[in-house]
Protein backbone atom coordinates (compact mmCIF):
# COMPACT_ATOMS: atom_id res chain seq x y z
CA UNK A 1 0.00 0.00 0.00
CA UNK A 2 1.38 3.65 -0.53
CA UNK A 3 0.31 6.37 1.64
CA UNK A 4 1.33 9.73 -0.58
CA UNK A 5 1.16 12.96 1.62
CA UNK A 6 -1.22 15.96 -0.47
CA UNK A 7 1.08 18.60 0.57
CA UNK A 8 4.69 18.87 -0.51
CA UNK A 9 6.69 17.70 2.46
CA UNK A 10 9.06 15.34 3.37
CA UNK A 11 9.49 13.73 6.28
CA UNK A 12 11.96 16.22 8.24
CA UNK A 13 9.79 19.24 7.24
CA UNK A 14 6.48 18.10 8.03
CA UNK A 15 4.57 20.89 10.94
CA UNK A 16 4.23 18.76 14.10
CA UNK A 17 0.16 19.20 13.39
CA UNK A 18 0.46 16.75 10.55
CA UNK A 19 3.02 14.91 11.64
CA UNK A 20 0.85 13.72 14.56
CA UNK A 21 -1.82 13.01 11.64
CA UNK A 22 0.46 10.50 9.95
CA UNK A 23 1.35 8.94 12.80
CA UNK A 24 -1.85 8.02 13.61
CA UNK A 25 -3.08 7.22 10.25
CA UNK A 26 0.30 5.03 9.74
CA UNK A 27 -1.51 3.23 13.03
CA UNK A 28 -5.02 2.92 11.10
CA UNK A 29 -3.67 1.84 7.91
CA UNK A 30 -1.86 -0.79 9.54
CA UNK A 31 -4.20 -2.11 11.55
CA UNK A 32 -6.05 -2.74 8.61
CA UNK A 33 -3.49 -4.32 6.81
CA UNK A 34 -2.66 -6.49 9.86
CA UNK A 35 -6.53 -7.67 9.76
CA UNK A 36 -6.34 -9.82 6.44
CA UNK A 37 -5.82 -13.15 7.08
CA UNK A 38 -2.20 -14.49 6.54
CA UNK A 39 -0.76 -11.29 7.00
CA UNK A 40 1.71 -11.93 9.81
CA UNK A 41 3.72 -8.08 10.36
CA UNK A 42 3.42 -4.82 8.02
CA UNK A 43 6.40 -3.22 7.20
CA UNK A 44 6.67 0.84 6.60
CA UNK A 45 8.94 2.20 4.89
CA UNK A 46 9.79 5.96 3.23
CA UNK A 47 11.35 6.11 0.23
CA UNK A 48 11.35 8.75 -2.77
CA UNK A 49 14.52 10.90 -3.31
CA UNK A 50 13.29 13.76 -4.76
CA UNK A 51 10.01 13.36 -4.82
CA UNK A 52 7.37 16.15 -4.33
CA UNK A 53 5.38 14.59 -1.78
CA UNK A 54 6.68 12.41 0.94
CA UNK A 55 5.23 8.31 0.53
CA UNK A 56 5.11 6.04 2.88
CA UNK A 57 5.32 2.16 1.47
CA UNK A 58 3.32 -0.34 4.08
CA UNK A 59 4.39 -3.85 2.47
CA UNK A 60 2.73 -6.90 4.38
CA UNK A 61 4.62 -9.90 5.53
CA UNK A 62 2.72 -12.99 5.13
CA UNK A 63 2.44 -15.65 7.69
CA UNK A 64 4.68 -18.18 7.87
CA UNK A 65 7.57 -16.32 5.84
CA UNK A 66 10.37 -16.90 8.33
CA UNK A 67 12.69 -15.60 5.54
CA UNK A 68 11.48 -12.25 5.31
CA UNK A 69 11.82 -11.55 9.22
CA UNK A 70 14.35 -9.17 10.36
CA UNK A 71 16.42 -6.47 8.87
Amino acid sequence: MLLQLRGHYDLHELPAERAAELGGMLQRVERAIRSLEGVARVHVNKWGDGGAHLHMFLMARPDGMTPMRGT
